[in-house]
């Protein structure tokens, strides 16, 4: 995907994954809709 690609471009050491939405979100977002979350590696804060 375009969009994985310019992440991981942009932003080369972060971990780029994707998944698909559950029918809970998509029932009520549509189709084509697109999320993203990003989250502060736990492993590295619990040191």
């Amino acid at each position: 995907m375009r969009w994985q690609q310019a992440l991981h471009e942009q932003f080369p050491t972060v971990r780029v994954s994707r998944s698909t939405l559950g029918p809970a979100i998509s029932v009520h977002t549509g189709e084509k809709t697109m999320g993203v979350l990003w989250q502060q590696d736990w492993q590295s804060i619990s040191d």
